[in-house]
């Protein structure tokens, strides 16, 4: 019999591999600047400074993904103490910018970064412990499911839990699915996979509920004729046999 403690590190055991699993995709951004934050892919981003003693502030450079740099050297949009530079952002990835401007009478520089990605939302740490939690949620759920089909006493019961199974590892799919959409952007396979996976199981939901109804009632149903066979006087061998032929 396995004691509650041994339950208890099984649960342990599984958040901590979630864990793994997700946060090597957790990122950081580390730039000698400002950071300015994380955006949609093919959008146009203002890309911004303030300076309340400047008359100009000059767009310098800008350096993409790849680490290729550009010199823009155009003067930046001034509206008051806000001075803005129009991007559009076709590659995702990490960028840097650099901009000048007459601050306080003297020339001063200044660095930014900004990162950009297909959704502009950052799987950073607290969204990652939410994720496993939930993950772990459901998987505590599988589990259950799958315990309750070995426990089950009657065909009833079987079709309820191996419904619910089914249900929970449809839900693990979406969840698995939405997350790679929104977060692992940068493995693209994982999107599709999981995409296909969960449609199918989608499609095939109400086909398996009757598959696995007709199965386990037909397993009950030989059940019964096999003990009412030894009921009267066959070997189990022999009830095995007769119950085939008359399923037949």
């Amino acid at each position: 019999m396995v004691s509650w403690g041994d339950k208890m590190k099984s649960k342990i055991l599984l958040l901590i591999i979630l864990g793994m699993l997700f946060l090597p995709f957790v990122t950081s951004m580390d730039c000698d600047g400002t950071f300015l934050g994380t955006f949609e892919q093919d959008t146009n981003i203002s890309l911004r400074q303030v300076c309340d003693s400047c008359t100009y502030v000059t767009f310098s450079s800008l350096t993409y993904p790849n680490s290729t740099t550009t010199s823009i050297n155009t003067n930046m949009t001034k509206i008051g103490v806000d001075y803005s530079y129009i991007f559009y952002a076709e590659t995702n990835g990490e960028y840097y910018y650099s901009v000048f401007g007459d601050k306080d009478g003297t020339i001063a520089t200044e660095t930014f970064c900004f990162k950009v990605n297909p959704t502009s939302n950052e799987l950073d740490i607290p969204t990652a412990i939410i994720l496993i939690l939930i993950l772990g949620l459901l998987s505590l759920f599988l589990l259950f499911s799958i315990n309750g089909i070995k426990k089950s006493i009657s065909g009833v019961w079987m079709i309820a839990y191996s419904c619910l199974t089914y249900v929970v590892l449809y839900l693990i799919l979406g969840f698995l699915y939405l997350l790679s959409l929104y977060y692992l952007w940068m493995i693209p396979i994982f999107e599709s996979i999981l995409y296909i996976a969960w449609f199918a199981m989608g499609i095939g939901f109400l086909p398996f509920v009757i598959i696995i109804t007709l199965y386990i009632l037909g397993q009950e149903a030989k059940a019964v004729m096999h003990k009412d066979f030894m009921n009267q006087g066959y070997t189990r061998d022999e009830a095995s046999d007769l119950s085939k032929r008359r399923k037949r």
